[in-house]
């Protein structure tokens, strides 16, 4: 049998990854027969004893194993990195590192899906057995590939296992975008001040560019300060929004409550006027004083607004009352009030004459 009726080898998947993960060159002198089958790519791969072969591994993990590894990674997102190094197993019949000085070993590198993933560079060259080399993956679509070496050149007459080299590359779609929301309190301002009553409504307007814009009502705490029985203080209106994308924003703004009014006072006196001449009660008088402040009764003072009785006599006097409130100050006087209740001794007395004396008295 000539050496063309050989029977060649497959080309079958097994025997290509064969051919590109394991391989031996033999040097020296010139004729020296061939110890393994050809490879495509003129290198002669090794058979028997492979396991024993120094190892090209990935740092993807801290294992040395033929398992191939995952680099997960999103479409069009950061690059991946790993890192290529050799281990010496001196089980392939060469004593220690089977890259002495002055001896190589070049791998061409590549992906089985280019359009989901790249691998750069395409070739590293080892010199040393502490040499390593930093592989850059870029994901580009979502797929999976897989990243693989194979030796071009090997001057060190020694033999490499590639299998711990391989890798999968798995690229994810990317994430949908989402833009933070922004969320600003409508209706009422920072410091602002408003009337009891009259208080706008606060609301949340939202800017989201995923979820869409959207308003709603705001969340109003507790009135707070001295009068917040009475609703007079300092309120603040609160807006938080969590979008779909789970980003979060929130606003608050705090604003015045304001009595829009001071105190008003009234009073009465019981008779409701004079009964005697010139103005003059003749009879005990009653003064009533009335306070009030519907918007915060809780904040009224008063001073001279006491309820009096009056039974003795007195000349005409003016009554005062002052009260203040949240809403502000106010004061009142009354009419004079004089009370003249006791009848007025009279008596006469003519010139002396024995025969005639006069005298009288309760005579007004």
């Amino acid at each position: 049998m000539t050496r063309s009726d050989r029977k060649k080898p497959k080309s079958g998947p097994n025997n290509q990854r064969r051919e590109g993960l394991l391989f031996a060159v033999t040097a020296g002198q010139a004729g020296r027969r061939v110890l393994a089958v050809a490879a495509a790519s003129g290198l002669i791969l090794a058979g028997a004893g492979v396991a024993r072969a120094d190892v090209i591994y990935n740092t993807l993990d801290v294992t040395v194993d033929s398992v191939a590894e995952v680099m997960p990674l999103n479409a069009g997102g950061a690059a991946g990195t790993t890192t290529l190094a050799l281990s010496p197993t001196n089980g392939d019949g060469k004593s220690g590192c089977n890259l002495p000085g002055g001896t190589i070993l070049t791998l061409s590198l590549a992906s089985s899906n280019p359009a989901a993933a790249t691998v750069s560079p395409s070739s590293v060259t080892f010199t040393s057995c502490g040499d390593s080399k930093t592989l850059t993956v870029t994901p580009l679509a979502a797929g999976t590939a897989t990243v693989s070496a194979a030796a071009t050149a090997n001057t060190s007459g020694g033999s490499f296992d590639l299998t711990p080299a391989t890798f999968t590359v798995n690229v994810v779609a990317p994430a949908p975008s989402n833009t933070a929301p922004s969320v600003t309190v409508g209706g009422v301002a920072t410091g602002g001040s408003y009337a009891k009553g009259s208080v706008p409504a606060a609301s949340c307007n939202v800017v989201d560019a995923e979820d869409g814009n959207s308003t709603a009502p705001a969340t109003l705490s507790a009135v707070s300060g001295p009068y917040a029985s009475d609703g007079i203080g300092q309120q603040t209106a609160s807006c938080t929004y969590t979008d779909r994308g789970g980003l979060t924003a929130s606003g608050s703004v705090t604003y015045s409550i304001t009595d829009p009014s001071g105190p008003q006072i009234t009073y009465s006196l019981k008779p409701g006027t004079p009964n005697g001449l010139s103005d003059w009660f003749t009879v005990p008088v009653v003064l009533s004083w009335t306070v009030t402040d519907t918007e915060s009764p809780g904040s009224v003072s008063t001073t001279g607004c006491e309820d009096r009785a009056i039974s003795a006599d007195q000349v005409k006097t003016t009554y005062t009352c002052s009260a203040t409130s949240a809403g502000g100050s106010a004061s009142k006087d009354t009419v004079p009030v004089g009370l003249d209740a006791t009848a007025p001794d009279v008596s006469y007395t003519a010139p002396r004459d024995p025969s005639a004396t006069m005298a009288g008295s309760g005579a007004r």
